[in-house]
């Protein structure tokens, strides 16, 4: 992507600095995404299927309510996922014996091996991206993506606080 992708009305007033800045990251996250769904299409997945098994993995028997928090996603959005991820064989909704109004989400066998093969993509992907580059490269990286999100999240402050 370069300048001339971008509507001119939108590079007024900005240096050129910050223009080639953004449009170098736009690149990446562009290519990244790009990446991982081709990676995971391969194996009949996609991103939002792949982050879910991954939560559910991490913590079994997570409310519905919990991964739509840790998702950021409605209940209802959860629920057709989950749907879909029981028909494929990957998930199970069990009630809580305790509070039979909460669904508890477990992976099945399928899932486990279906999540191990999702996080072994990850993981060479993640080898051989920020992996290969340099050490002191990956503490600037890190170092300089951590105060953009905090630039990001100042910006949107207020649109957080009124949704």
């Amino acid at each position: 992507m370069t300048e001339a992708d971008l509507p001119s009305k939108s590079l007024e007033g900005i240096d050129a600095l910050t223009v080639a800045v953004f449009l170098a990251f736009r690149r990446a996250s562009v290519l990244h995404n790009l990446t991982m769904q081709r990676r995971l299409a391969r194996v009949g997945s996609h991103g939002e299927e792949a982050l879910m098994l991954s939560l559910i993995a991490e913590e079994s028997g997570m409310s519905q309510s919990e991964l739509a928090e840790r998702l950021g996603r409605t209940r209802p959005w959860i629920t057709k996922m989950l749907k879909s991820l029981e028909c494929s064989g990957t998930v199970e909704r069990r009630r809580d014996p305790r509070d039979p109004r909460i669904m508890r989400v477990y992976l099945t066998r399928e899932g486990v091996t279906r999540e191990a093969e999702i996080a072994s993509i990850w993981k060479r992907y993640q080898i051989e991206t920020i992996g290969s580059l340099p050490e002191k490269d990956r503490r600037d990286f890190e170092r300089l993506l951590d105060q953009f999100a905090e630039r990001i999240l100042v910006a949107t402050a207020d649109e957080v606080q009124s949704t």
